[in-house]
């Protein structure tokens, strides 16, 4: 480990989308103290840059987009979602919003571990991973690739969150400790 006035070398494993915006930012905070930053993004993503002054980048081959970066699917969702609240209080409606997320977050799932596969499989990447020598990984709670990552190139984990629909997510997730808990958001 670095000493502290020294910049760390820190691998990002970032859910695009909206989830990308807070990311973002922390990267360009991290960026300015001296920190180098490297972010692995799929191939088809449409937030996450592939060029960027504040990190290098490494792309995921990826043959289908995940749905949150599939303009028509989050147009159909979030329609949805909108017709969903015009009927907000009632047990339809709550029922329908968590039916549509869950939907959209499972379908999203199946891509990204497709997307897992393919770069645990590509040895030469993990091998450039592992040599490296980064000092950890920043990742987004919502998927599993952080941790799995942090967990196979033996790296501390920072989980970078703001929220989950059941609250607080600092409250929520705070006392994760091991590789085998789930955040609250699957326990709901």
């Amino acid at each position: 480990m670095k000493l502290c006035c020294d910049g760390g070398k820190i691998l990002v494993f970032p859910l695009d989308g909206s989830h990308w915006l807070n990311m973002k930012l922390l990267i360009e905070a991290l960026h300015t103290r001296g920190h180098q930053i490297t972010v692995l993004r799929s191939s088809t993503s449409w937030y996450v840059s592939e060029v960027s002054p504040h990190y290098t980048s490494i792309n995921i081959p990826c043959e289908q987009p995940q749905n949150m970066e599939d303009q028509a699917f989050m147009a159909s969702f979030l329609n949805r979602s909108i017709e969903t609240r015009r009927h907000e209080g009632t047990v339809w409606a709550f029922l329908a919003f968590y039916s549509n997320l869950f939907h959209m977050l499972g379908q999203n799932q199946v891509i990204i571990a497709s997307m897992l596969t393919t770069m645990f499989e590509n040895k030469t990447m993990m091998r450039e991973l592992k040599e490296s020598q980064y000092d950890l990984v920043l990742a987004d709670p919502a998927l599993p690739a952080g941790p799995m990552l942090a967990h196979y190139l033996k790296l501390p984990l920072v989980l970078n969150v703001r929220w989950l629909p059941t609250g607080e997510a600092h409250f929520a997730i705070a006392a994760l400790a091991l590789i085998t808990t789930f955040p609250q958001l699957f326990l709901a």
